[in-house]
């Protein structure tokens, strides 16, 4: 049998924070929610496919300004 899943808000399945300059994330993966550290954001995820990654900074979203 296959589920169907429900399409998400801006077509986001998952969101990480990057840890400084290299690929290192934070964030919850597994369906556990639990957050860790990772070394990489790459990984397969067995919830979903067609991994698209965007990455954005959230300076604004800081400060207050919604873009």
């Amino acid at each position: 049998m296959r589920r169907v899943m429900k399409k998400q808000r801006h077509d986001l399945t998952h969101v990480e924070i990057m840890l400084g300059n290299e690929e290192k994330t934070i964030g919850a993966r597994w369906n556990n929610g639990k957050v860790q550290f990772f070394d990489s954001y790459k990984f397969i995820s067995k919830s979903y496919h067609s991994q698209i990654y965007t990455i954005k900074s959230i300076d604004h979203w800081l400060k207050g300004i919604c873009k």
